[in-house]
């Protein structure tokens, strides 16, 4: 019988299959005959033949599989077939093997035809051959499956189609979520992942083959398990009532197919465009849908009145019905999980494994690292059902209370949205709410179905649950704030910035206002500007592009290199056009107004906070352009030198250093890097000026050359007051959801773009401010985090390094490597008055990870604190060895020679020789040819490299001395 029935079959597929093999065979060796005429490039040509070969590979399977069972049914033989003398399951495993082995025959006849015609790469086969035979294997077990079902051929190919997109689309979310849940290696070409994943992969392959087999098996021998089935057992008056409401309230289920369908489809929709989208407007529109549909029907008279037959369990029908919509809505929900899985997981794939992270791929792996994702998935659908059994059982119209059920789920995750991505949100955090209305619900379910609903009973016997509701969301939000200690208030920020609302601080900054202006004018007029890049921030000059300049006026990059070379080497190499650019820049009114500053000692000068304009950032603008007088007067010091007035020279580096100070100070906002920079140039200045003094009238400009460094070193902002001037700036920000969001869409691009969904998305999130408790709960983390660093800030540099080298110089926890460098080594624990090393690095880390689970903190919303409390000593260190070697040309003058060591220094006026602040002990004094040689070791390692451009930073770059100053310059390592 077998071998009858093997014949039959090949007598039927035979000619089906002989001629897909021909046609890939003929298609494939005509491809280069027609490549000329198609205009198909040469290395194309065995692109398109690959193609064709996976094209028939593809189509072999899809034809074998429909001619299964289909064919029988069209040629009307399936009756033939059912009075054979064997079973069905006989019948559909003799056609399924003949139906696998034609297959296996054709695609080793491609694998023939491909080798012959040299289509095979050899780098590339086994990934080729892994995708072509998957494919044709998905195509032939899943048309084997539509055609148990199928009338015809064609019927069973047409729907092979789409319930192959599902099942490749559902298995690649499965294999993907599973992978993650196991901790695997995922890795898009699936031949680079762990050998675990593969071999998790080859068992997924096999189950996803296996399935629509098993169905097309269930479905065809169904007529053979019919034959064997007994008479059915009658149900016995001795059933449990459970039961019988469990079978009257799923005949109701039939009417959720389509509701529930069409949401699955506009989620698979909504999960390419935004994830989140998805999660919270779908879950809880499907929520709210499932909830009404519990009474929905019996209150429209669509159903049997059985909720007012007493003879009926009322409660334990509702209860069944309402455990039938949360069974459905936890498969929906897993399968929104998979949906958005899925498509992330086909994205990657569909690019290579290299595919850049949109606003929602980012949000979503945000959020699932700070909230476990169960969560993120029940959240809008629980809440959804819990209103939707309320409004119910209280609004007449089904319209009505869908859309007040999914606008009240909608406003319930919107509150706790914030949550979510702030600090995480824990299951007793959220479940009591709507396990509070299905309690409210379950009240007024006997009321409402005996017509007593509005009755004062009934209302007053809502309010004890509705107050339970409330308690429980007041004490989640009091825990929730209690759980981060409260340090008080860290600045007066009316004490701290007073100086700066004082009318001389208000007079100097609209005095230096002006000479911004009146400088901005000179620089266009002497040298050849760029035009601003469109989208560079702050339209700064700097950063944009430089075009050619015309005769006689040199181009701005020609004049900023200059001008930096000029600083540390003086004007004797400075070409002549940008001699003459900086004589006209020189020449007028502006010097004399910071002259007369510097004369008035005028310690604060308020210019104004940033202010974004069109994209400007004014406040930034304002400040380099006073930074650029700055050093447009350090030039006038050189040219002063260049004449022999070395006192003028001074004056001009003091009246520089004045400038630096004033666009450093109390300015409530992040951009501190032209103080730095002036104070560098500055700094280099003077060391040229000192390198240029010998005889025995120049100790005395020495010696008010110390005096102007330690006045200058006394009266710059310490970093203490940097930081404090940081947090005034971010306190208000910090705590504001809408605010920190602002960095989210920046960085990826969104106001630039007309995306509706990414858009929608990021306004939802942007509006979900939550509640005044968790802008304190912020509030109180940041004050946390600062608090910390303003400690350290007061700490000296010793106990300072004792606290973070007790533990191996853990200078970072992991979590936060990549993302922002904090470094432990710079805080200090607030809460503890004096925190041993251990004590210390606990705080750190349990502060570091109440951090880490707030999104917005962690995506830039904290002020970049890393070593800037290490500056203060830094900074001590480098104004001290500045003197030192003012004392040190002072020695050499007087007594002809540099000092074999620094206790050997005579230089009367100058002070004794301090100590290196960074470790305690002496500087490091060298003596050799040419000069001399002053370092600086600390104690702290050196993990980071340096960043540019600002010199203090260089502190990192060497891992033995922290500074090291050379004659005749000296130079930051």
């Amino acid at each position: 019988m077998i071998r009858t029935l093997f014949w039959k079959e090949y007598r039927d597929q035979r000619l089906f299959a002989l001629l897909l093999v021909a046609f890939a065979g003929g298609l494939v060796a005509l491809v280069p005959i027609a490549a000329p005429m198609l205009k198909i490039p040469s290395q194309d040509v065995i692109a398109v033949q690959q193609g064709v070969l996976f094209l028939f590979a593809v189509i072999c399977g899809v034809v074998s599989g429909a001619l299964h069972w289909s064919v029988e049914r069209e040629n009307g033989t399936e009756t033939f077939l059912d009075m054979m003398p064997v079973p069905r399951s006989t019948l559909w495993r003799t056609k399924t093997v003949y139906a696998i082995g034609q297959w296996a025959l054709q695609m080793l006849a491609l694998a023939a035809i491909a080798l012959v015609f040299g289509t095979i790469d050899t780098n590339e086969t086994d990934n080729l051959a892994r995708v072509v035979l998957g494919f044709s294997a998905l195509s032939l077990t899943i048309t084997i499956a539509t055609s148990s079902w199928s009338r015809t051929v064609l019927g069973a190919i047409g729907r092979a189609i789409p319930f192959g997109l599902v099942v490749a689309y559902g298995a690649a979310a499965i294999f993907f979520v599973t992978a993650r849940l196991l901790f695997l290696k995922v890795s898009p070409v699936f031949a680079n992942g762990s050998r675990m994943t593969f071999v998790l992969g080859v068992l997924w392959t096999i189950a996803i083959l296996a399935m629509p087999l098993w169905f097309s098996y269930r479905r065809l021998t169904a007529i053979d398990r019919a034959r064997s089935l007994r008479v059915e057992h009658i149900a016995s008056p001795g059933r449990r009532a459970f039961m019988t409401a469990w079978k009257l309230a799923s005949h109701d289920l039939r009417s959720l197919a389509w509701p529930v369908g069409v949401l699955l489809a506009a989620m698979a929709f909504l999960a390419g465009q935004e994830p989140t989208l998805a999660w919270l407007l779908i879950g809880s529109l499907l929520g709210a849908w499932l909830g009404v549909s519990v009474t929905d029907a019996e209150k429209h008279g669509g159903a049997f009145k059985l909720w007012a037959d007493q003879r009926l369990p009322v409660g334990r029908l509702w209860c069944v019905k309402v455990l039938h919509r949360l069974v459905l809505l936890l498969v929906c929900s897993i399968a929104i999980v998979f949906i958005v899985a899925g498509t992330i997981f086909l994205q990657i794939q569909a690019k290579g494994g290299s595919v850049n992270p949109t606003f929602a791929t980012a949000m979503t792996s945000a959020l699932s690292s700070v909230t476990a994702p169960w969560t993120l998935m029940l959240l809008g659908p629980l809440f959804g059902l819990g209103a939707g059994l309320v409004f119910a059982l209280i609004t007449p119209k089904k319209v009505i209370s869908i859309l007040g059920a999914g606008l009240a789920a909608l406003a319930l995750t919107i509150f706790w949205l914030p949550m979510v991505g702030s600090g995480g949100i824990r299951l007793w955090q959220w479940l009591g709410v709507p396990l509070g209305l299905a309690i409210t619900a379950r009240v007024i379910v006997w009321p409402w179905a005996t017509g007593r609903l509005s009755t004062r009973a009934t209302i007053a016997g809502l309010v004890v649950p509705m107050l339970a509701i409330a308690g429980y969301w007041y004490g989640v939000e009091q825990a929730r704030v209690a759980a981060v200690p409260y340090l008080g208030s860290l600045v007066d920020e009316d004490k701290f910035m007073s100086v700066m609302r004082s009318t001389q601080a208000a007079q100097a900054g609209d005095r230096l206002n002006e000479v911004a202006g009146e400088v901005l004018t000179l620089r266009s007029e002497a040298v050849s500007m760029p035009k601003p890049v469109v989208g560079i921030a702050g339209g700064m000059v700097d950063s944009a592009v430089v075009l050619h300049a015309p005769m006689g006026k040199p181009s701005y990059e020609e004049f900023r290199n200059q001008l930096n070379f000029a600083f540390p080497n003086g004007l004797k190499e400075i070409k002549p056009e940008v001699r003459k650019a900086f004589d006209k820049i020189l020449a007028d009114g502006w010097v004399k107004k910071i002259e007369a500053l510097a004369a008035a000692d005028v310690e604060y000068a308020n210019l104004g906070t940033i202010e974004l304009d069109s994209g400007v950032y004014t406040g930034f603008e304002k400040r380099t352009s006073i930074q650029f007088a700055g050093e447009m007067l350090l030039i006038d010091a050189l040219r002063k030198e260049e004449a022999g007035d070395a006192a003028g020279a001074l004056a001009r580096i003091d009246q520089a250093l004045r400038v630096s100070r004033w666009i450093g100070r109390r300015v409530p906002a992040m951009f501190h890097y032209p103080s730095a920079s002036l104070n560098t140039s500055a700094l280099k200045t003077h060391d040229f000026w000192r390198s240029r003094r010998t005889s025995k009238a120049d100790v005395v400009l020495l010696r008010l050359a110390n005096a102007m460094i330690e006045r200058h070193r006394i009266r710059s902002e310490s970093d203490e007051d940097m930081l404090k001037s940081q947090y005034l700036s971010m306190k208000s920000s910090a705590s504001d959801t809408r605010s920190m969001m602002s960095e989210w869409m920046t960085r990826y691009d969104i106001r630039n773009r007309d995306e509706t969904w990414t858009s929608l998305s990021a306004h939802l999130w942007s509006v979900a401010t939550g509640t005044e408790f968790e802008t304190l709960r912020r509030q109180r983390l940041y004050d946390l985090w600062i608090a910390g660093f303003l400690k350290s800030a007061r700490t000296d540099h010793l106990t300072l390094h004792r606290l973070a080298s007790a533990h191996g110089n853990n200078l970072a926890p992991a979590y936060f490597y990549g993302e922002r460098y904090f470094n432990f080594g710079d805080w200090v624990s607030p809460t503890i008055e004096n925190p041993s090393p251990a004590e210390n690095q606990a705080d750190w880390e349990r502060t570091a990870e109440l951090i880490h689970q707030d999104i917005y903190f962690r995506s830039g919303a904290l002020p970049y604190t890393a070593r800037t409390t290490r500056d203060i000593a830094r900074k001590k260190a480098i104004f001290e060895m500045i003197a030192l070697m003012n004392a040190l040309q002072a020695h050499r003058i007087l007594h002809g020679d540099w000092p074999k060591s620094l206790a050997e220094l005579d230089a009367p006026g100058f002070g004794q020789v301090p100590d290196n602040p960074l470790t305690g002990t002496p500087y490091v004094y060298e003596v050799f040819a040419k000069g001399v040689v002053l370092k600086a070791p600390d104690v702290f390692p050196n993990e980071k490299p340096p960043s540019t451009g600002n010199f203090f930073d260089h502190a990192f770059s060497n891992r033995r001395y922290a500074l090291v100053f050379e004659t005749p310059s000296f130079e930051v390592k």
